[in-house]
């Protein structure tokens, strides 16, 4: 609480040049976690909701983590910071991480109900 607000905002530019060096490293678990503490201490600061997502992007596709890109990337599509020059490459990353989830869900095979005692 007594931290001052521009600190609080450097840590997050830091965390984030930090998670951007993390992927070029293809480590994403390390981006991951600079991003989201860096959303965490600055939640307008888009390219920290912008590294969230590509940091899941880079993982092994799982719904979950498809969910979380989505969302990230919405997160960054509304921070009022996003530059209009970036509004393009956030756009087709969203509909990536909507293609990827779509297609996770469409790959998952139906359990066997043959067995239900509920049914």
């Amino acid at each position: 609480d007594d931290v001052p607000p521009a600190l609080v905002s450097q840590a997050a530019v830091i965390l984030c040049n930090r998670s951007a060096t993390y992927m070029h490293l293809k480590k994403a678990v390390a981006a991951l976690a600079d991003a989201q503490l860096a959303a965490d201490f600055d939640a307008a600061n888009w390219k920290a909701h912008w590294r969230t997502g590509l940091a899941l992007m880079m993982m092994e596709p799982r719904l979950e983590r498809s969910e979380q890109a989505v969302a990230a990337f919405k997160r960054t599509q509304d921070c009022t910071t996003l530059p209009e020059s970036e509004r393009q490459n956030v756009s087709q990353a969203l509909a990536r991480a909507q293609y990827r989830l779509e297609q996770g869900r469409d790959a998952l095979d139906m359990p066997d109900m043959a067995n239900c005692v509920l049914c």
